[in-house]
């Protein structure tokens, strides 16, 4: 797959070629915008988050985010991960155009306004929804029993409240597991798993916190490391590798391979019965401990034959073909990050945050590029201390740099981790912004 190429392009992509840039990311805070930024004008008195009623079917989820951070900024969040995402009741700091105001598709409803002080609600998918914004309840209230946790950032002035059903696994988790002291007793499947997953990345993403049944997470930003750009348009991979030299000049084609040597001699062989013996005959009693051996030997003569001339069909129409490369890498080691790898393949399958796309409208080229520590623990390590610290955040910061120089080139979409888009200028030397490497946010 070789995407799109400028009118009258026969060849691959060159460098000094202008390629036109796809259509504007839409507007979505960045880190620090969202745990920045001051509140724009007053905001209508937000209700109070209301105690729900019991419902053993049904699981219950918080979101706290900071008070700058609107509504329509939210729903690009979801609308990035869940295709079906549509308001249900548009809240009050919505804009009222005409496409938030219009069903999605055939069976949905029309949206209605929200009445003064009542709350948006959104649909996530068929089962889930997610409804504020609320105030959160002053400190006198949250007592015993209550949804709202009394270890929730006071920070945060606003709060949004999933409702799923409620998925677990039977068992109860490792202790290992990264969620194992919210959910004791079962970890969250199918329908709840995809929801709480997307609320901790919209709390990651927002710099804010998450409270999942009664534990309050806030996930640590600098986690999300990787970022894959995807494009009509396919470099070469000379191409490719001139423009992550132009960021680090060790970046390199990972075109060598390693011969396959067959098994170590460590292996052992598994023990032949003396039945199995029998049945294979005296003439191979040699050759019992060669795995290979034994299979020849019960294919048989005549079957092994056919076997083989079958292989050298197959072998003899791969090298007369012509040679398609659909999909290269380009490594490029660096003191303090370590290695970064561009992973460059075609992908039929586009996150939701692409669809609408013209150039995308049959696929697109993926861009990955990822972050591949020495101690794979540095990646899932939330809030590191040093050197881990540095190493990542010197990591974030290539990782950052060739995506917007390859975005520069081909055009097309950045996405983060969790598939949520990036504006390219947010990933320039100059915006670039400093992740949460140390600590958590202090509140």
């Amino acid at each position: 797959m070789h995407g799109t190429q400028p009118p009258g392009h026969t060849g691959p992509l060159e460098l000094r070629e202008v390629v036109e840039t796809a259509a504007a990311t839409p507007s979505l805070p960045s880190r620090r915008e969202a745990h920045g930024r001051q509140e724009a004008g007053r905001r209508p008195a937000l209700p109070i988050l209301p105690e729900p009623e019991p419902d053993p079917y049904l699981a219950r989820h918080l979101l706290a985010l900071p008070a700058g951070m609107t509504s329509d900024e939210l729903f690009h969040l979801a609308a990035a991960r869940f295709s079906a995402a549509r308001w249900a009741v548009v809240p009050d700091d919505q804009p009222k155009s005409a496409a938030v105001l219009a069903p999605t598709d055939e069976t949905s409803s029309l949206p209605r306004l929200a009445a003064p002080g009542e709350p948006g609600e959104m649909r996530l998918t068929r089962h889930s929804r997610l409804t504020g914004p609320y105030a959160p309840p002053s400190a006198l209230s949250v007592v015993s029993g209550s949804t709202v946790a009394p270890d929730l950032p006071a920070e945060f002035s606003q709060l949004w409240r999933l409702t799923c059903p409620r998925e677990r696994w039977p068992d109860p988790p490792l202790p290992t597991e990264p969620l194992a002291a919210a959910f004791p007793a079962g970890l969250p499947n199918r329908e709840e798993e995809r929801v709480t997953t997307w609320l901790l990345d919209v709390a990651r993403r927002c710099v804010s916190a998450a409270q999942l049944d009664r534990l309050v997470l806030r996930p640590d930003p600098g986690t999300a490391v990787d970022l894959t750009l995807y494009s009509g348009v396919w470099l070469d991979p000379n191409a490719c590798q001139r423009v992550a030299r132009s960021v680090e000049p060790t970046a390199a084609l990972a075109t060598s391979g390693v011969e396959y040597a067959g098994p170590s001699a460590e292996a052992t062989a598994p023990a032949v019965s003396p039945a199995a013996a029998a049945a294979l005959g005296q003439e191979h009693a040699a050759d019992l401990g060669d795995p290979l051996a034994r299979a020849k030997a019960q294919l048989g003569t005549g079957l092994l034959a056919a076997v083989h001339a079958a292989a050298d069909e197959v072998d003899h129409r791969a090298v007369q073909a012509p040679h398609v490369l659909d999909g290269y890498a380009v490594h490029l080691e660096h003191p303090a990050a370590g290695l970064v790898a561009i992973e460059v393949m075609g992908d039929d399958d586009l996150p939701p945050a692409l669809h609408g796309k013209d150039w995308g409208s049959a696929g697109a080229i993926a861009y990955r590029v990822r972050w591949e520590p020495k101690d794979p623990a540095d990646r899932w390590h939330e809030y590191p201390a040093e050197p881990a610290a540095a190493r990542r955040s010197a990591a974030t910061a290539l990782v950052a740099q060739i995506a917007h120089a390859l975005w520069a080139t081909t055009g097309g979409e950045i996405l983060d981790a969790a598939d949520f888009p990036v504006a390219p200028g947010a990933l320039s030397r100059d915006a670039l912004g400093e992740k949460a490497t140390g600590g958590p946010p202090r509140g």
